[in-house]
């Protein structure tokens, strides 16, 4: 295992199970879909190979992600705006109508 940096390790294991996953899928001929928290464009080169075997790829994202990890996903949603945006606008207070 890699032992330069956290990030760095982390990275590559994260790289490393996903591949599995998706891997195992593929040999049982079985769909498989990952979804991806992240803004980190050194996961693009991994989502587009998971797509060309047919793996669903999601990013869930934020203001400053990389262009090339956008790109390499089926589906991007912004977390704020389209993820938790119902969750944080403020509560709406019913009125009552009185007759």
């Amino acid at each position: 295992c890699p032992s330069r940096n956290s990030k760095e390790t982390l990275d590559k294991k994260i790289i490393v199970d996903v591949m599995d996953f998706a891997w195992e899928r593929y040999a049982r001929q079985a769909s498989a879909c990952v979804i991806l928290i992240s803004s980190d464009g050194d996961y693009s080169y991994m989502l587009q190979k998971l797509r060309d075997r047919g793996t669903k790829v999601v990013v869930l994202h934020d203001k400053h992600t990389s262009d090339v990890l956008l790109a390499a996903a089926n589906v991007t949603l912004h977390w704020i705006d389209e993820v938790l945006s119902e969750f944080l606008a403020p509560p709406t207070i019913p009125q009552l109508q009185l007759e």
